[in-house]
């Protein structure tokens, strides 16, 4: 049976309604109005470094912590940038000097990067005529590894430099091509100047049939756990590698494998959302391998009559108890719709939909998600068509209030007092390769996102989900709260994977 409960917080919210609702015994009050949240200002852009450089507005966000922000721009050529709560500093900008190179590194894409929760950015830099990965700790900076470079116990040079994923500890896994005689897609744990391959084209994986041709990390855990997302020829797969050393996965009991299945998204803890290649199904798993299907084309919506799925699923965000975030084309025959959905174990609930008065527009682009907080929200970017123009727009979802508009272009709303009216707004999301960077909500539920203002500066802003004073009273039944990807600004492309 479809839940009622938030099939009304969904209409209310829509109307804008603060009208009593009763069904069942259930009294919902004072439907919260997007109006009500209030918004502050972190830091506003242009915005003048303690070097005394002009930053304008920002080509990137990370998020390493709650407190903290990292940014790129255009500025002096690519450049990148910390601020700390209070000050906003340099950290490499384009011709700048490192140690041990004669030639001045530039950054090789101001959009992209890599960073970890204590701190560490990794990043891509050109020297001469050699493409190369640095890192920055808090000793200062140190190369990792650069095209032309021989890898201890390998075969052949580093000839394209690919991605880089940071654990929470600092430890990084680097995917690489190496040429000798042919070209071997390397995936490499690097510690230091210590570096371990882990995964190979051509290595057979246990659980997945045949060997691999390409693999990708997908996130580290806390404890050092790794999943990758793994192709061979003939199918697909997720392993799971232990955070124990172990130096290749076909050393039995060293790996937990879905063959067919790709992840799309995986929390801090594991959770997972995989999609089948072949069939379009859309499944919950954990690190046991063992997987719930949500959805899959052609099939049910469950918990909504005559709803079938008529596109390939879209996970978004995981909870540690397994609700997810999803989208994709659903709905009743004749009314199939882009829709963006939460699955619980009582089944699906549909949030929003393509047209729905909340959206402002057309729903055209799902970009991704933040990871759901222990209280059960999650925030989330779509693309609104308006005025035949997309532009982004930021939505969460409360386990209380359901669907919240959070800010969009056309919107109204006041920013420190000030009224003020929104030509953009962009989530800023985790890590654009599935890293451990937070994501911008946090577990108090204050969300923290970038906003363009008519005539007015650019400026990264915080509110709080749901806004304070405005939570639904609800008597007669008990409400169980839930448990608990870098986007170039200013543009309608994500660096968050789209699967």
């Amino acid at each position: 049976m479809r839940d009622t409960r938030t099939i009304l917080h969904t209409r209310a919210w829509r109307t804008g309604a603060t009208a009593l609702l009763g069904v069942c015994g259930v009294i919902v009050f004072a439907m919260p109005s997007r109006a009500q949240l209030q918004y502050h200002t972190l830091l506003q852009f242009p915005q003048v470094s303690q070097q005394g450089e002009s930053i304008p507005t920002p080509e990137a966000i990370w998020m390493p912590t709650p407190q903290t922000l990292l940014f790129s721009s255009t500025a002096s050529g690519n450049s990148f940038w910390n601020w700390n709560g209070s000050v906003v500093n340099r950290i490499i900008r384009s011709s700048e000097s490192l140690p041990g190179l004669s030639n001045g590194l530039t950054p090789l894409n101001s959009s992209i990067g890599w960073v970890a929760p204590n701190g560490d950015f990794w990043f891509m830099g050109r020297t001469g005529l050699s493409n190369q990965l640095w890192r920055k700790t808090g000793g200062g900076f140190s190369p990792v590894v650069a095209e032309g470079q021989a890898v201890p116990g390998v075969s052949g040079a580093v000839s394209t430099i690919n991605a880089a994923v940071i654990g929470a500890d600092g430890i990084g896994y680097v995917r690489a091509n190496v040429t000798d005689v042919e070209t071997t897609n390397y995936i490499w744990r690097v510690n230091g100047t210590s570096y371990q391959p882990i995964l190979h084209s051509g290595q057979i994986v246990p659980g997945i049939g045949g060997a691999l041709t390409s693999a990708s990390v997908r996130r580290v855990l806390a404890d050092g756990r790794t999943i990758v997302s793994v192709q061979t020829a003939s199918t697909v797969g997720t392993a799971i590698l232990p955070g124990n050393g172990v130096s290749t996965l076909a050393t039995a009991g060293t790996v937990a494998s879905l063959n067919g299945y790709q992840p799309q998204v995986v929390s801090s803890s594991g959770s997972m959302l995989v999609r089948s290649a072949t069939e379009g199904t859309l499944a919950r798993t954990d690190m046991s391998g063992q997987l719930a299907e949500i959805v899959h084309i052609t099939g049910p919506v469950s918990g909504n009559v005559g709803w079938t799925m008529t596109g390939n699923p879209i996970g978004m965000a995981v909870s540690e108890n397994g609700s997810a975030l999803f989208g994709g084309r659903m709905g009743p025959a004749g009314n199939s719709r882009q829709t963006i959905a939460i699955a619980t174990a009582s089944g699906i609930t549909p949030i929003l939909r393509d047209g729905d008065a909340l959206m402002g527009g057309n729903l055209n682009t799902i970009y991704g998600a933040t990871d759901f907080n222990t209280r059960g929200q999650v925030a989330f970017e779509v693309d609104t068509l308006v005025a035949g123009v997309f532009q982004p727009a930021v939505f969460a979802w409360d386990p209380n209030s359901g669907p919240i508009r959070v800010a969009g272009p056309g919107d109204h709303v006041i920013i420190d007092g000030v009224s003020r009216t929104l030509l953009a707004a962009q989530l800023i999301q985790p890590d654009s390769q599935g890293g451990a960077s937070f994501g911008g909500l946090d577990n108090s539920g204050r969300l923290t996102f970038w906003v363009s203002v008519s005539g007015g500066p650019s400026a990264i802003v915080t509110t709080q989900i749901p806004a304070p004073g405005t939570i639904l009273l609800m008597t007669g039944v008990g409400v169980t709260p839930l448990l608990r990807r870098s986007r170039r600004i200013g543009e309608g492309r994500s660096l968050v994977r789209k699967q």
